[in-house]
């Protein structure tokens, strides 16, 4: 893989999960972006957003994104909100971007069956909601679209390497 493949889309859309598989079957490293703020920073999301609000944790995020934008090739999931931020969009134009998205009762019932604690999810289903809607417009503008609902993990991971890599040859038997 020549270029970086950044998978975005509002949380529980998958972007981790799919991303090590894709991370595998590429031959690259998986990043998740939140763990490299996490590192960097040397304090976990919940301390960042208590001590500097969501603010200060933006700042990190994009100087963290600049960081892998000029590491080697890998698959990074990007935060739910890295491209609510002008800046990160503009950083990422013309890059490998994939939305991974899913109805918001989907994305809720997946955020709430794996009992997910971050910051944005305790401020309960509604805030959640109208954060999702306010997000939909810039999810909805990346070029490459896979849509996860009802979708297994290994099936998701296959549509993306389809769209960005082409189909599999009817004579081969593609490891996708």
């Amino acid at each position: 893989m020549e270029q970086s493949l950044f998978l975005t889309g509002f949380m529980g859309a998958g972007k981790s999960s799919v991303g090590k598989l894709l991370a595998r079957r590429l031959g690259v490293k998986f990043l998740d972006l939140d763990a490299e703020i996490e590192r960097r920073e040397r304090r976990s999301i919940k301390e960042i957003f208590e001590t500097s609000g969501e603010e200060g944790f933006r700042k990190a995020e994009a100087e963290a994104l600049g960081q892998v934008l000029g590491g080697p090739p890998s698959v990074v999931a990007l935060g739910g909100g890295t491209l609510s931020r002008q800046s990160n969009r503009k950083a990422l134009n013309g890059k490998l971007v994939v939305n991974l998205s899913a109805s918001f009762e989907e994305l809720y019932r997946r955020i709430r069956d794996t009992g997910d604690t971050r910051p944005l999810v305790r401020d309960g289903e509604e805030a959640l909601r109208a954060r999702f809607e306010e997000r939909k417009p810039t999810y909805d503008g990346v070029g490459i679209q896979v849509e996860t609902g009802g979708k297994t993990t290994e099936e998701v991971a296959a549509e993306v390497l389809s769209k960005i890599l082409g189909p599999c040859p009817k004579e081969k038997r593609c490891e996708r």
